[in-house]
């Protein structure tokens, strides 16, 4: 009753998001807070046929650095292309740098490109990854 104009769903959030739950709202900046990895919701998000905003930020708090620190990276679908283009030892030290690979990748095949980064990690051990991007259509 506060905000009448959000929307709020409980649901497979990667499943809806790549049927349009929520793309009626004119969203143009996603905060993504996933336990794990964020890459099939971003597969989901950029995926999914909509009505882009000329910008759009997105932000998230990636969890999947202490499973690749770990060396299970090989086996998560989400980083198999990673993998054969670094190298599985590369993955861990540079994840800021493959998180914006990635990003970057994704969000071309939804016609965008990036023009501001942000990453770092934190946490305990350095586990987490945070990052933002801004993205502009081309």
């Amino acid at each position: 009753m506060q905000r009448p104009e959000w929307a709020v769903y409980e649901c497979d959030c990667e499943h809806a998001i790549r049927d349009g739950v929520g793309f009626h709202l004119p969203v143009n900046f996603i905060d993504l807070d996933p336990y794990g990895q964020p890459w099939p919701v971003i597969d989901a998000i950029f995926l999914a046929e909509r009505e882009w905003p000329p910008v759009l930020a997105i932000v998230v708090n990636d969890g999947l650095r202490v499973g690749i620190k770990n060396q299970t990276a090989w086996k998560m679908p989400s980083m198999e292309s990673v993998v054969q283009r670094h190298g599985l030892a590369f993955i861990h030290k540079n994840y800021v740098a493959v998180c914006q690979e990635l990003l970057t990748e994704k969000a071309g095949q939804a016609g965008y490109h990036l023009t501001r980064w942000a990453g770092y990690y934190c946490g305990v051990g350095k586990n987490m990854t945070h990052y933002a991007a801004i993205l502009r259509l081309d």
